[in-house]
């Protein structure tokens, strides 16, 4: 399935927040990249391991990814629905997230990324649900397509586009066994923006 996802801004006048404040009041959720960090990370019983991957595309080009602050670090920004909760998930270098949340219904409200220095945070508004008594779900690949248009006194404007698909068949077993866990299948939940679907397959 391919979900696009369309965001246009006709003039350079978009969020630019400084890297101190980028998750504000939000709780950050570090994505834990193997066994070892599974194992430390203390998950409660009721907490399930929401993973997936995150690409990000400008002007034609896939961006190589950082944990840095200064580099192309990327933060997905989630609210569970129905409370006051904010997440920061953090993304990792190579673009592969394992969160642990609580069930429930949430939404990706937002995706911040770098740029020439400077943060840029595209709208999502992708709602996905966790289900309860299910060791492991996965949300897809997600992929952010950025275009930059600069004219002679500087940024002119953006246009952004989502993408999402389910390769669980090819990515999750080798995703589930480098976090030391079983390959059996984990529960599929694609984000989905019902009110914003260009094109699906």
């Amino acid at each position: 399935m391919n979900t696009k996802i369309s965001h246009k801004f006709s003039t350079a006048a978009i969020l630019l927040i400084a890297s101190v404040a980028v998750s504000g009041c939000a709780t950050s959720a570090r994505s834990i990249d193997s066994g070892a960090e599974l194992a430390k990370a203390e998950m409660t019983s009721q907490e399930v391991l929401v993973f997936g991957k995150f690409t990000l595309h400008r002007n034609g080009e896939t961006v190589s990814l950082s944990d840095s602050v200064f580099g192309n670090a990327v933060t997905m920004h989630l609210r569970r629905n129905g409370s006051d909760a904010r997440i920061a998930g953090a993304v990792g270098r190579d673009g592969e997230f394992a969160w642990a949340l609580e069930p429930g219904d949430y939404t990706i409200a937002k995706v911040s990324f770098m740029n020439r220095g400077e943060r840029f945070e595209p709208n999502a508004d992708f709602r996905f649900t966790v289900v309860a008594d299910s060791d492991t779900v996965y949300i897809g690949s997600i992929a952010l397509e950025s275009t930059f248009e600069y004219g002679y006194y500087g940024l002119n404007g953006t246009d952004y586009s989502y993408r999402i698909a389910n390769d669980c068949e090819s990515d999750c077993a080798g995703r589930l066994s480098r976090l030391g866990l079983s390959a059996s299948a984990p529960v599929v939940a694609l984000p989905t923006a019902e009110s914003r679907i260009v094109g699906a397959r």
